[in-house]
């Protein structure tokens, strides 16, 4: 087990362990500090930020993924590209073009230039799913940059919160409804980024995994202690990219909340024999993925099922038994959906602004 796994199963309270516990929680204490000194100086403006030429819209979080900001990201992204020109800027997580530092266009908007392996598992998704241009850079300031040069004139950061030294006009905001806080700690021993106060910036604010009507009215009162921004409620759909015959099924997947996916799965009507969950953005080794395949097999199932960022990884000289059926995630709006559409048509009138020369 790598440290990283065994740290959230401490967070997610799966593992008890005392000492290290409070190393964690000193350490996150450390993270807190340097997280609120940081938003003192962008807020009085001590350090400066950094304008280009176009609608700059961040679309991030507060906590460490499984807020469902990448299929966010798509949908927005392909409302706006249809109207005027839209790039997508990412850092590309655990890919070879976040670890040479420079900005990198990976995508014109007629899909990826680059393999899922040097752009990042996210990056390579969004070229496949968006008519937008995709940037991939670890200085998202950067990025920005080229794809303002590029003559876009709507430029979506992707989990872009943390990342104040770009300039942005709006800012949209991700939540987890099954845990809004992030386990009520800072990294490493919660799963907080930033402070709550900081959704108070926030234009508006998503809701994912909220299926309970009684659970919406909380979280609606639990936001508005911090945020007066319209609250949008999503529902997560899913279906099958192919037919997926009656029986048995295993699941692996590499994101920040496996359990989210599992569920989802059972919720579809399949049984899991089995489960492989690797750390978030990274692909079980192939050998295990291989032996995972034989032993769900040998369980009475008949293929595997991983998330659509997962599938996008897959190696082409895998050999397994049964075969790998991704499961697509679209989102759907509910409440609030009025002012998800007045912020589209804020973002498109803000673009339109800008000239291209």
């Amino acid at each position: 087990m790598s440290l990283e796994s065994y740290i959230l199963d401490i967070i997610e309270d799966r593992k008890i362990a005392p000492g290290f516990s409070k190393v964690l929680y000193l350490a996150s204490q450390f993270y807190k500090a340097g997280s609120i000194m940081r938003n003192f100086l962008y807020e009085k403006k001590l350090i400066k930020t950094h304008a280009v030429p176009a609608c700059v819209v961040s679309v991030g979080n507060i906590v460490c993924g499984g807020t469902g900001k990448t299929p966010f990201i798509q949908y927005l992204a392909c409302r706006l590209a249809h109207s005027t020109s839209t790039a997508i800027i990412t850092r590309g997580y655990r890919s070879k073009l976040e670890k040479i530092r420079k900005s990198c266009q990976i995508s014109t908007g007629q899909g990826p230039i680059y393999s899922a392996e040097e752009c990042g598992d996210e990056s390579y998704w969004l070229a496949c799913n968006t008519p937008c241009s995709v940037f991939v850079g670890k200085i998202k300031k950067e990025s920005a940059i080229l794809a303002s040069k590029n003559k876009n004139k709507i430029i979506l950061i992707d989990d872009g919160m943390q990342h104040r030294s770009l300039r942005r006009d709006v800012e949209i905001v991700l939540m987890n409804g099954t845990d809004l806080w992030g386990k009520g700690n800072f990294l490493p021993r919660g799963l907080l980024r930033d402070s709550p106060n900081r959704i108070a910036k926030a234009d508006l604010i998503i809701i994912n995994n909220c299926e309970s009507d009684e659970q919406w009215k909380q979280i609606i009162n639990e936001i508005k202690k911090y945020s007066r921004a319209p609250i949008i409620r999503s529902h997560r759909r899913y279906h099958f990219a192919k037919e997926v015959t009656e029986g048995l099924v295993g699941v692996f997947c590499g994101i920040a909340h496996p359990s989210l996916f599992e569920e989802a799965v059972i919720a579809y009507g399949k049984k899991v024999v089995a489960s492989l969950f690797s750390p978030d953005h990274k692909l079980p080794l192939k050998k295990s993925l291989e032996e995972f395949a034989i032993s769900c097999k040998e369980k009475g199932a008949n293929a595997l099922i991983c998330t659509e960022k997962d599938y996008v990884k897959l190696q082409k000289d895998l050999k397994l038994v049964i075969p790998v059926v991704p499961l697509i995630l679209t989102l759907d709006f509910s409440e609030g959906k009025e002012a998800l559409e007045d912020c589209i048509e804020n973002i498109l009138r803000k673009g339109r602004s800008f000239s291209i020369d």
